[in-house]
This record gives structure tokens, sequence and C-alpha cells, in this order.
């Protein structure tokens, strides 16, 4: 099996996003970000499929810092691997975390009120420490049948690459099935993460979903390789 990196297009998109519901059909979190994913019933699933397809190349459009990497088995053309990348060689976040709202929740439901509280949250703390140029790995997964084949080690040395190229700083949160490959590369462990709470006494549904979609992860730091980096926690 011969195994090619490539820089992907919006036609890859679809292709792309059918690997990722593959890979993270067992993740919680992803569950909840990404609508259905996990699903059995097939209709479902190419239903949201597509609809995943058209956010993202939305998202992508309107974005100039955004990089999707493809990994390709030549022998059937078929992708195998994806990861999504963002490039900061200035300042992300001068007017501070932006305000995003999980859309594919019907307007009022304590869900879509659960994801929008954890996905600002996060990126609210991306904004405190990550103010300065870096390289932000958004997302990387390996189709299943292809684990353990250096899928996700092609991609990691591309961006690794970039990020030494242009002498930049990277972060990543990472499962708990990921952290063995990042150290692999360079990144250190600085944090635990878990589900965040709000402030105030929570009702059963909240906890519900809690229970359902947690959130846990580790804050990954890779330093500029030739500079002393700024980094800190705050």
């Amino acid at each position: 099996m011969s195994l090619q990196l490539a820089e992907a297009n919006l036609e890859d998109m679809h292709e792309m996003q059918t690997v990722v519901f593959a890979a993270y059909s067992d993740y919680p979190f992803a569950r909840l970000v990404v609508l259905e994913i996990g699903t059995e019933s097939i209709d479902i699933i190419v239903k949201e499929i597509q609809s995943a397809t058209e956010r993202s190349i939305r998202l992508w459009k309107a974005s100039s810092t955004e990089y999707w990497i493809k990994i390709v088995d030549s022998e059937t053309g078929t992708i195998v691997g994806v990861s999504q990348w963002q490039i900061y060689k200035d300042s992300p976040f001068e007017n501070g975390a932006p305000h995003v709202e999980a859309e594919w929740y019907p307007v009022g439901s304590r869900i879509r009120e659960y994801c929008t509280y954890l996905m600002n949250h996060r990126l609210k703390r991306q904004a405190n420490r990550c103010n300065l140029p870096n390289i932000w790995l958004n997302m990387i997964c390996t189709h299943p049948k292809y684990r353990r084949r250096g899928v996700a080690a092609l991609m990691m040395q591309w961006g690794v690459t970039q990020a030494d190229e242009i002498e930049l700083e990277m972060f990543v949160e990472a499962s708990s099935d990921g952290t063995h490959l990042y150290r692999n590369f360079g990144f250190v462990e600085v944090e635990g993460l878990s589900t965040p709470r709000p402030e105030g006494e929570l009702d059963e549904e909240w906890k519900k979903l809690e229970e359902d979609y947690p959130f846990e992860a580790t804050w990954m730091w890779r330093p500029k390789q030739k500079m002393q980096s700024k980094y800190c926690l705050e």
C-alpha cells in the first residue's frame, strides 16, 4: 500500500467528511458537534454528511487561514486520512474570541444551549492562550480500516514542517488516543481538560447532557524550534 499526502480542495470535502464520520463515530463530543455522527441509520448518515460538507465548504471559503490535508491510498484513489489546520501568521484573536452558535440544533433547545456553551468556552480558552501567531490543529483522523499504518504521522509531519519553516508554535486539544502521536512530534502536555460547568444550579437535563456528551482532552503545546516562546497559561 502506498500513501500520498496532498492539500485538499473543495471537491474533496464530501469524501473527507465521510472519513470524519467513520473515524469519530465513537467519540461523544464529536457526536455533539457533528449532528448524527455515530448513528446506525444509513439514510441519516448520508443526509448529515451532505450537511456537514456544505457547512465546511462555506466556512473554508470564508477563511484565509484554514488548510485541509488529505492522505490518499494511491492503489484505490480513496481518501483515508484527513486533517484540518489553522495557520495564523498574525495574531488570531486581536478582538477576543468570536461567538459561535450550534446552529444545527433547534433554537431554544437545551442541547443547542449546551453545545454552544462548550464551544464558546473552548474558544475563549484558545483566545487567551493562543493570541500570538501559531498553528492550531483543529482535527486529525484516519479511517478505521487504515489505522496504525502511519496515516496520521504523515499529516503531523506536514504540520510540524510548516511550523518550523515559519517559526510558529503549535497547539492541540488532544484526545487520549492522540497524546502519544503528538509527543512523538515534539508536543508537551500542559493541562488536562474536562467538561466545563456554568455557574449556578444545574438542572437534570443539563447534567444528563454532561453525561451523554462529556468533553475530555489534554491541552498540548509544541514550542517554536528556533525561538523561545512567550506561551503561558492564563
